[in-house]
């Protein structure tokens, strides 16, 4: 676990997006979700192209210190876990994503254990996962039997335009170099190929209320903080035509507004915190989230872009 203060590089922070220099200094930030230092990180918005970023970012090489081995879910229960909860989500996603492509081979970037590659898979894609981890890779591939590969996008010896469909759901915040990742994407998405990115809205009426506190921030995991506007613009850099934009998840919205009041399921728990998370909790975040979607300020958003 990573013990110090205040990084002094904090202070120097460059925009990786557009270069520009003397970002907006929002706030100071640290690890709420997983506790895995009490180092310290400035959120900093650039004042040209808008995004966010954290600072300092980890590099390639520390950001695994980030992701304790509980961050993975336990092979054991992921069949159950898919069944029961996450086989709906990715439904609802995939009933999205068919009104653009409805079929085709699909590469899921971050997948972690593979549950998008699985559920894709199922809805007779032919699906493939990029995740970082090897071990998580590797237990994707013994629970789904589907081709899941460890690595970056930058690692992979693939031709160009071989994909329909290329995902990234919950990971692009995640991405050292966006421009670099979006470069090739685009190459390897063929013609008319469809790119879905799912990330936490920084203009959400969750991230506004709550700052540092905002559950979805997750520093310093996530590098990068997007709005629709900036990402949608970034996007565009590379060539790619943005055809909608959602502001609701069933699945992640009310997590952001629950977790930043309160602790989501720790392992500690006390039988009142549970009675409250469950009930009270669970359902007065689930309507205010319903509220922010309603208005385009959901915690999420997804954005859908094809290759001309």
């Amino acid at each position: 676990m990573t013990d110090v203060g205040i990084r002094s590089d904090s202070e120097s922070a460059q925009c990786s997006i557009c270069g520009a220099d003397q970002p907006e200094k929002m706030f100071l930030a640290t690890d709420r979700n997983l506790s895995t230092t009490r180092e310290m990180f400035l959120v900093a918005r650039c004042r040209v192209c808008g995004v966010a970023q954290t600072c300092p970012q980890p590099s390639e090489e520390a950001i695994v210190e980030y992701y304790p081995r509980s961050y993975y879910p336990d092979p054991d229960l992921a069949r159950r876990y898919y069944q029961r909860v996450i086989s709906a989500f990715h439904s609802e996603k995939l009933s999205r994503l068919k009104r653009h492509v409805p079929g085709g081979r699909l590469l899921d970037v971050g997948c972690g254990i593979g549950y998008f590659v699985k559920a894709a898979a199922d809805h007779g894609y032919d699906s493939e996962g990029l995740e970082l981890n090897e071990q998580t890779a590797s237990r994707g591939r013994e629970l789904w039997k589907l081709p899941i590969r460890a690595g970056t996008l930058s690692s992979q010896d693939a031709a160009g335009s071989v994909y329909d469909v290329v995902t990234f759901w919950q990971a692009f915040e995640h991405m050292h170099r966006p421009h670099d990742v979006l470069e090739t994407v685009r190459t390897l998405l063929r013609p008319g190929g469809l790119l879905v990115i799912a990330v936490p809205n920084f203009s959400s009426l969750q991230s506004v209320v709550f700052r540092s506190r905002w559950y979805h921030l997750d520093v310093p995991r996530h590098l990068f903080h997007h709005n629709a506007e900036n990402l949608a613009a970034l996007v565009s850099r590379h060539g790619l035509h943005i055809e909608r934009v959602c502001f609701h998840s069933r699945e992640h919205d009310w997590a952001g507004i629950l977790g930043s009041v309160m602790q989501l399921a720790p392992a500690d728990e006390r039988l009142l915190h549970k009675i409250v998370r469950k009930t009270l909790g669970y359902h007065m975040s689930r309507a205010l989230a319903a509220i922010e979607a309603s208005i385009r300020r959901g915690g999420t958003f997804e954005l859908y872009a094809t290759k001309a």
